[in-house]
């Protein structure tokens, strides 16, 4: 009955920390520009959209802009493709 105790905690205990780890993603991501400081403007955003629909052809599933925690646009991609190119936020 110990051993199924103690299985259970290691267990338990290696889901958690990699839940943590996958939920964190960005502290992980080292891309360049990851800490540029983010403006935002109606017309900068709506060019970073068109920017990424054009040079993307409609090919992208989301779009996630910058944050100030992680200053670059990220474009995801369907299973078949990359799952997920990243630029600087240009807005």
């Amino acid at each position: 009955m110990r051993w199924i105790e103690l299985t259970h905690r290691w267990r338990s205990g290696t889901i958690g920390l990699l839940l943590a780890i996958i939920g964190h993603r960005d502290v992980w991501t080292t891309v360049p520009h990851k800490h540029d400081a983010v403006t935002r403007s109606a017309g900068r955003v709506a060019g970073a959209m068109r920017d990424a629909l054009r040079a993307d052809a409609g090919r992208s599933e989301t779009i996630t802009f910058a944050s100030p925690g992680f200053g670059v646009d990220r474009l995801g991609f369907g299973a078949a493709e990359a799952p997920m190119r990243t630029r600087p936020a240009t807005y």
